[in-house]
């Protein structure tokens, strides 16, 4: 089934070869200006960041998402690199057997949102910084609300001692990067068949598909941030692809993280109404 795929890929892709460069060219800037600039440094820095060897168990931490504080210091790490990178880096530990496939399930599920840098850079740009910082601010509230409704999940980080060499970060930086670029030329090439047979549904398909998650191509749009908060909420079929075949280790399923995507829209929604009825 997947050689049939792809050999319909390519047999389309040979009649609309100029479109797919094009689309591609677009994508490759994109990876250029904004993407690699803030996001590999900022990878190196967080690959760098040690975690903490003691922990409280009487902490706030502990009591309310049932993880200890080098775990909770993975979330924030997880928030500051966004998906799919944190996917990676999650994987990563459960490689190092740092932890388990059920703890790696619920830190992927619940932590797939864009990068720092992506929020408050390129949506800045996109939108305006007061946008970026709601949505962000949204995004937040609803990891810890969907960490907390999986508390049931307790993760306790081991072996935690091994400080991260600058190779070590570099390397999973560039490795991380390079395999972004090429999942993001691989979707802007499938989107753009996609778009040239299927054109009653472009604004489907560009939620789903485009290289922001729809973030760049509903930037304008009247109610800009209802549809953001949707498309970052789901992350966008690139992001999607990138996680399941680069976590096979953790055996998560496609349904399962679908139903998390889902639910974090629903929270991201929930929340900015309540943020438009007393806040904003």
């Amino acid at each position: 089934m997947k050689t049939l795929l792809l050999l319909c890929f390519i047999f389309f892709s040979v009649f609309h070869y100029q479109a797919i460069i094009l689309e591609n060219q677009q994508t490759l800037t994109f990876f250029i200006e904004q993407l690699l600039p803030s996001l590999f440094l900022l990878c190196i820095l967080v690959q760098m960041i040690s975690l903490p060897q003691k922990t409280n168990k009487n902490s706030f931490i502990q009591k309310f998402f049932h993880m200890d504080t080098a775990s909770f210091f993975i979330i924030i790490k997880a928030i500051l690199l966004g998906s799919p990178a944190q996917s990676y880096m999650i994987n990563s530990l459960l490689k190092e057997h740092k932890l388990t496939k059920s703890q790696a399930y619920r830190f992927i599920n619940c932590t797939a949102i864009p990068s720092f840098s992506f929020m408050m850079m390129s949506l800045a740009f996109m939108t305006s910084q007061n946008t970026a910082l709601i949505v962000f601010m949204i995004h937040i509230i609803s990891i810890f609300i969907l960490l907390f409704m999986t508390r049931k999940t307790a993760i306790s980080l081991n072996n935690t001692h091994e400080p991260v060499s600058l190779y070590q970060a570099i390397s999973f930086s560039l490795h991380t990067m390079a395999l972004i670029l090429a999942y993001l030329l691989i979707t802007a090439s499938l989107k753009t068949l996609l778009l040239i047979y299927l054109r009653p549904l472009e604004d489907m398909i560009q939620l789903f598909m485009e290289f922001s998650s729809g973030c760049a191509y509903y930037a304008h749009h009247q109610y800009h941030i209802f549809y953001i908060l949707i498309c970052i909420g789901f992350g966008g079929f690139c992001s999607h692809l990138q996680i399941m075949s680069g976590c096979k280790e953790s055996e998560l399923r496609y349904p399962d993280y679908l139903k998390f995507r889902f639910l974090h829209i629903f929270l991201n929604l929930a929340l900015y109404s309540i943020f438009r009825l007393f806040l904003i």
